[in-house]
């Protein structure tokens, strides 16, 4: 069980980013109502590190967040996202971490795809 203290970090600007990557790290599905407040937060690295860290504890709705995420210019957070994706759903889509944005797009669009299709039924494992 994760400590209160830690959810209180959530509340400062100057913590809030390491604490949203430990509470994914920790996966304690306590955290995740205080982590679903971030996805919709005018920071793209605080809304990016909450939906990675939101599917790393199984939380279906992130998982959308995520998918967005491999069509930017950023690609750390595009690999990043493709790594979580891929070992927290078990698909294995393809990804050209080092490809055009074209070509990340096209994958992007594979793993949307996947999602319109198996997202109402999928289960983590």
């Amino acid at each position: 069980m994760i400590a209160p203290q830690l959810l209180d970090a959530l509340k400062k600007p100057q913590t809030q980013l390491s604490t949203i990557k430990i509470l994914g790290n920790l996966g304690d599905p306590i955290a995740i109502p205080s982590l679903s407040n971030f996805l919709t937060d005018k920071s793209l690295d605080l809304r990016f590190y909450a939906a990675d860290s939101l599917v790393k504890l199984k939380e279906k709705k992130a998982i959308p967040t995520l998918i967005d995420y491999l069509k930017g210019s950023d690609t750390a957070k595009s690999a990043i996202a493709c790594d979580t994706l891929r070992q927290k759903t078990g698909q294995k889509l393809p990804f050209p971490f080092f490809g055009s944005k074209e070509e990340r797009e096209k994958s992007a669009a594979a793993w949307e795809q996947w999602w319109k299709e198996k997202g109402d039924r999928f289960e983590f494992k």
